[in-house]
């Protein structure tokens, strides 16, 4: 009886493994509460700091922070001074705040499903919507979803005149990340007009919420500098309020400072889970460990999403369905995204924070296998 109880109590003293842990240290907690202490909040001194060390950092021309996702993406596309005639192209799990800033400006949006098995479109329709319905200054987002890499048909939109956003925020810091010589650099950033990465608390780094527009056109820049609040803001042109704050960005610049760790520790804990899911009845989309960040973890589960929710909560952690689709917001049919509608039904985010432990770990990997 006594070792019953014992293993009652020990099952009980199992701690909870949480979705998501932000990695803040002492050293950002500081920083903001000096930033406050001095009414740094509004100055825009440590915001440009901040701008200033992302692009060193990551070896990027030009940056200007944002309070949200959705409105870097708002500045940037009336930087590019799109028409009514141009369309936003989103592959269909790309992010809701592209979808929101098209829809701000009434601009034309399609949608383009992902390919069976992948995060993405197969190459085969991508080539094809190119060549027979995407029209010059049309836009194209290229977004990593999930932090998984894709190789992009840049060089066929280029050709076409087609304008490219890329969506970095999965695969921040591949720069740092992929340092060996002997691995193939990205495009990353090559053909792009535009880079868009989000500062959310589960993103990569954070600065609570907010978002960094990175350029390497001039007037690009300035254009988005003189229509967004701020100390450039040009009188004569309607601007938004826009500005990310400085005590924000005096966490970011702590974040800066350890991406390279962060980076380090996702990318162990992306590795072991695809192992871990090899070896069970379930599967993962990621393909390319030498380039996947692992911004998100999609697990599909070939149980019923309640089964898989309940035995989850059995063991004690916490996971999360993928974000919802984007034609679900845009109200289009579930038959024309056949692949995105499995993948959301089948599919759960599991913990790939950086202050997961070595045992945590192991506790999901066990969990993922033990599904039955």
């Amino acid at each position: 009886m006594s070792s019953l109880q014992s293993y009652l109590n020990k099952k009980e003293a199992i701690k909870p493994i949480e979705y998501n842990r932000t990695y803040l240290a002492k050293e950002e907690l500081e920083a903001v509460l000096n930033c406050l202490l001095e009414d740094n909040i509004t100055s825009e001194t440590i915001t440009e700091k901040f701008e200033r060390l992302f692009c060193e950092t990551l070896n990027f021309k030009k940056g200007i922070a944002v309070n949200s996702k959705t409105s870097a993406y708002h500045l940037s596309f009336l930087s590019l001074d799109i028409q009514p005639e141009n369309t936003i192209w989103l592959m269909n799990l790309s992010s809701i705040h592209a979808v929101d800033a098209a829809r701000y400006l009434n601009l034309n949006i399609r949608l383009i499903e992902i390919d069976k098995n992948s995060f993405f479109p197969s190459s085969d329709l991508l080539e094809e919507l190119i060549k027979n319905e995407m029209k010059e200054n049309d836009i194209f987002i290229a977004d990593y979803i999930y932090g998984a890499y894709f190789k992009f048909p840049f060089e066929l939109l280029t050709d076409k005149k087609i304008k490219i956003i890329e969506d970095i925020t999965g695969i921040l810091g591949y720069q740092i990340a992929n340092g060996n010589n002997e691995i193939e650099e990205p495009e990353i950033g090559k053909y792009s007009i535009i880079q868009i990465c989000g500062l959310y608390e589960d993103d990569i780094i954070t600065t609570g919420k907010g978002a960094m527009i990175l350029t390497e056109s001039n007037k690009i820049y300035k254009e988005i500098q003189e229509i967004c609040y701020g100390k450039y803001r040009n009188i004569n042109k309607i601007a938004y309020d826009y500005i990310l704050e400085d005590f924000q960005s005096a966490m970011g610049i702590h974040q800066l400072n350890k991406l390279g760790n962060i980076l380090t520790r996702r990318k162990k804990i992306g590795h072991k889970y695809m192992e871990g899911v090899k070896n069970s009845p379930n599967e993962t989309y990621f393909k390319n460990p030498i380039y996947d960040n692992y911004h998100k973890f999609p697990v599909l589960f070939y149980k019923s999403p309640e089964e898989v929710q309940r035995y989850f909560k059995s063991v004690k952690i916490e996971i999360q369905p993928i974000p919802l689709p984007l034609h679900k917001y845009l109200n289009y049919s579930a038959m024309d995204f056949p692949n995105s509608e499995r993948l959301y039904k089948k599919s759960f985010c599991i913990p790939v924070y950086p202050m997961l432990t070595a045992g945590n770990v192991e506790r999901i990997i066990n969990a993922i296998r033990n599904i039955i």
